[in-house]
């Protein structure tokens, strides 16, 4: 039940910033959820071992996503939104994620960065 919420949110999401931000070809959080779906399970339960599909949409987040400063900054506004969504999210998997996963991001991650701050 709560995967369907959380995708139905991501949903709405994409579609209430798509529509407004293509007309300025910005990056949209559709472009995030991805990342977001992929790594779910390991942000809210933590464990030894990052999924590999999680650490491949990672990878695929920051090399063909966040390709501009104003790409980045977008990304970090989902990133934070969707983590704050999530119910039981374990914070210190959530920031050690591009550790652990050895992808070095151009920013580090938590649920309260200031993504007015990333270039």
């Amino acid at each position: 039940m709560m995967a369907s919420t959380f995708n139905c949110l991501a949903l709405i999401i994409c579609m209430a910033l798509g529509a407004s931000m293509l007309a300025t070809a910005n990056l949209t959080c559709c472009k995030v959820k991805p990342t977001m779906d992929a790594c779910k399970c390991y942000v809210t339960s933590g464990g030894n071992v990052v999924p590999q599909k999680c650490c491949l949409e990672l990878m695929n987040l920051k090399n063909n996503v966040m390709n501009s400063a104003l790409h980045r900054r977008q990304a970090c506004r989902c990133i934070v939104d969707a983590a704050r969504k999530l119910p039981n999210l374990n914070t210190t998997a959530f920031s050690s994620l591009p550790g652990n996963c050895g992808i070095r991001m151009p920013y580090g991650i938590s649920v309260d960065m200031n993504c007015n701050n990333v270039f």
